[in-house]
């Protein structure tokens, strides 16, 4: 039952409307990334702190 209503929601928010996702982590403000993008991004990070 409840995974069908999540499946025709289908934004993974919460309907609080506070743009919280549904684990409780809260989204960085910004453009949103694709998972592509996240594993640049990550990648780079380490490579820079190194």
């Amino acid at each position: 039952m409840e995974k069908d209503r999540q499946r025709r929601h289908g934004t993974g928010n919460n309907r609080d409307a506070t743009g919280n996702n549904r684990n409780g982590t809260v989204a960085r403000p910004g453009p949103i990334q694709t998972p592509a993008e996240l594993r640049w991004s990550t990648g780079n990070a380490v490579r820079v702190s190194l």
